[in-house]
């Protein structure tokens, strides 16, 4: 279907923001469920041709990636353990996010929507996530041509949403990111009202309240669709709906290369300051990914990760060297001193090739 488009809106914010409850009144508005509001939405819902059928899909993160796994960074027997259950797990709806979106587009104008269980991905979480999916595939029919895809999470470093960011890209989709800022104290006071699963520790919120990175358009170009609503004033629900309608209109483009000079700058900024920073990126990826998978393993086991690892390792860098990875100019312009920054996004842009290489290949 050539008309059929899909965007990607990244919701950010404190717990107890209203993340959750903003997604099913947009949702409400895009999908024609809500009679009384926007007159943006009607016109996104039904354009010219008045052929146009929207779905909704939120994915919500608390329940695909249950908080206990969170919270067990703190005060779990084994952190560290906690820790990285918790960050494959997050890796691991990256790559389910790559199997809805070819299901998006290899359903489009079908009768039917439905994806199948990609390897490597435990049954729990799969079945999680086919849970939040459930609505979509039971009401898709083969009129839809626009799918919203919103990320209810906290979303608070910039490197979790540039991983969106780059999907969109990868797959020419739209892209956009609406904050929803709240004070400290009213998300503090309105997570006490929650109860069982749904509160959140106190600490915890604290902590990301210290460490939220809002959206900087002036220094990350990525960050141009970015929209900021305030927990204190009235919500103006045509500027959030036309908001996400020029996500719609404006996808994000793939990286191309236009031509053989370029492939030569590439190499040649990869072969100097990127490069350095990325083999000192990559050696701390690999001691870390080795400490992790010491544990119960032979000698000779652990001599093959090794060799795995390496392997991987010098495997990137060549990439890099030939100009077969796409960098972005911002991430260039990270590359003084990135592999000292874990936050920085030439250290989480290469720290995410390797995991996903040494992952696919082991």
């Amino acid at each position: 279907m050539s008309d059929f488009r899909i965007a990607f809106c990244v919701l950010c914010g404190l717990p107890a923001a209203g993340k959750t409850s903003f997604l099913n009144f947009v949702s409400t508005l895009l999908t024609g469920k809500n009679k009384t509001n926007s007159s943006t939405a009607k016109s996104i819902i039904f354009e010219e041709t008045g052929t146009d059928y929207m779905k909704v899909v939120g994915i919500h993160y608390d329940i695909v990636i249950p908080y206990q796994v969170y919270q067990e960074q703190s005060v779990g027997e084994q952190p560290q353990q906690a820790v990285k259950v918790w960050k494959n797990s997050r890796q691991d709806v990256l790559l389910l996010m790559n199997v809805l979106i070819h299901g998006l587009l290899a359903c489009a104008g079908k009768r039917q929507f439905y994806i199948s269980q990609p390897e490597g991905i435990n049954d729990d979480l799969w079945k999680r996530f086919v849970q939040l999916l459930q609505p979509l595939a039971t009401s898709w029919e083969p009129s839809v041509n626009k799918v919203l895809i919103v990320i209810d999470d906290n979303m608070h470093l910039r490197s979790m949403r540039y991983e969106y960011y780059k999907l969109a890209r990868e797959y020419g989709v739209g892209y956009c990111q609406i904050v929803l800022d709240i004070a400290l104290d009213k998300a503090l006071e309105r997570n006490l009202h929650r109860t069982g699963v749904d509160q959140v520790s106190q600490d915890v919120i604290t902590k990301m309240a210290k460490t939220l990175e809002v959206p900087d358009p002036s220094k990350n170009s990525w960050e141009k669709l970015s929209l900021t609503i305030s927990d204190d004033v009235e919500i103006d629900w045509d500027l959030v709906i036309s908001f996400i309608k020029t996500a719609f209109l404006n996808p994000v483009q793939p990286v191309v290369r236009k031509n053989q000079e370029e492939s030569a700058t590439s190499r040649s900024q990869c072969s100097s300051s990127v490069l350095h920073q990325a083999d000192l990126i990559l050696r701390k990826c690999v001691s870390s990914w080795l400490a992790e998978n010491k544990l119960n393993r032979s000698l000779s086991e652990f001599q093959q990760c090794v060799k795995h690892a390496n392997h991987t390792k010098e495997s990137i860098l060549s990439k890099l060297h030939q100009g077969d990875c796409d960098i972005s100019v911002s991430l260039v312009a990270e590359s003084q001193n990135a592999a000292r920054d874990p936050q920085c996004l030439l250290y989480k842009f290469i720290e995410d090739l390797f995991l996903t290489q040494i992952k696919t290949k082991l």
